[in-house]
């Protein structure tokens, strides 16, 4: 399970709404002078993301929860993110050059490039379908694993603290 330390910003019945820094491992790491993503986290330094998960451990406004996400939810999302709309993409410009060697056998070619942008577009738009059906099942969604005893915490400490043990 992959977890991630936030703050619980509001409570909405039996949800909350917490935020968690996008805190990366780049500090961690050996290779961060050399590296192209150390240095896109440089650039877009460190944001905030704010989430709504179900609320199992009854934490309060302002209480530190740690958050956690099944390595198959972070696979399935991938898959789905850059898989489904590649795969669309190409099946519609297979298609549409199918249709245009047998329609009109001279125009193949700009016929493809359209299909292939409206099977783009598909697979963008079937991506949230998709992704609505596989988080339905509740395996693909964020969870509170457990409250950090105490107030609001930080979730740039808790790396730290994790790096030092």
């Amino acid at each position: 399970m992959i977890e991630q330390a936030a703050t619980v910003i509001a409570v909405e019945g039996d949800y909350a709404v917490v935020e968690a820094s996008r805190v990366s491992s780049c500090h961690g790491c050996s290779a961060k002078d050399g590296c192209g993503t150390a240095l896109l986290g440089k650039v877009f330094g460190n944001r905030r993301s704010v989430i709504r998960v179900l609320n199992s451990v009854q934490a309060k406004q302002g209480d530190g929860v740690i958050l956690g996400l099944q390595e198959r939810a972070l696979t399935l999302g991938s898959l789905l993110l850059y898989i489904f709309p590649l795969l669309t993409m190409i099946s519609g410009a297979g298609v549409a050059r199918w249709i245009g060697s047998v329609a009109v056998p001279l125009s193949a070619e700009p016929l493809s490039i359209a299909g292939g942008l409206f099977g783009l577009a598909v697979g963008i738009l079937g991506m949230n379908k998709v992704g609505t059906w596989f988080g339905i099942h509740g395996s693909t969604q964020a969870v509170i694993v457990r409250s950090i005893a105490g107030a609001a915490i930080s979730a740039h400490a808790i790396q730290v603290r994790n790096l030092e043990s």
